[in-house]
């Protein structure tokens, strides 16, 4: 228990924060290839982008191996990337789906689907862009100095 206690002792608001995203990151990636993983949109093509998937599995994932690591005040920096190329590569593959879907061609899915995958994306970007401006441990204005 000693050890646990030490380990999150000099941890600050933005390490947790860190965290947060990426637990987010995870539930958007399995809401999305739920929804997604085995659709196609009218021309065959999938609707999923595979690497906006593994992006957020990342992105998930960093924050908690860097902490090992000790390098958690990198760690909002990777998973920025992150979620802004999984962002990207996702608006990248959705475009041509949502313009059918919004024009009334597509009929099997339903927009709430699409809203909701789509505020969860810009939701953990946004996130990213927070977890920049708040230090990751607590003694990182003393660092600073």
């Amino acid at each position: 228990m000693g050890k646990i206690k030490e380990y999150f002792s000099n941890k600050g608001v933005g390490f947790y924060l860190s965290i947060l995203t990426g637990v987010i990151a995870l539930v958007t990636a399995i809401i999305y290839v739920v929804n997604y993983g085995n659709y196609a949109s009218n021309d065959n093509k999938p609707v999923i982008s595979w690497v906006a998937f593994v992006l957020l599995l990342v992105a998930f994932a960093l924050p908690i191996v860097a902490s090992f690591f000790k390098l958690e005040k990198y760690a909002p920096y990777g998973v920025f990337v992150c979620g802004l190329m999984a962002l990207v590569c996702y608006i990248y593959r959705i475009y041509y789906h949502a313009s059918v879907l919004f024009a009334g061609i597509e009929l099997q899915d339903n927009k709430s689907t699409f809203f909701f995958i789509s505020g969860l994306m810009v939701f953990v970007f946004v996130l990213t862009v927070v977890s920049f401006f708040v230090p990751q441990t607590r003694n990182a204005k003393k660092e600073a100095k």
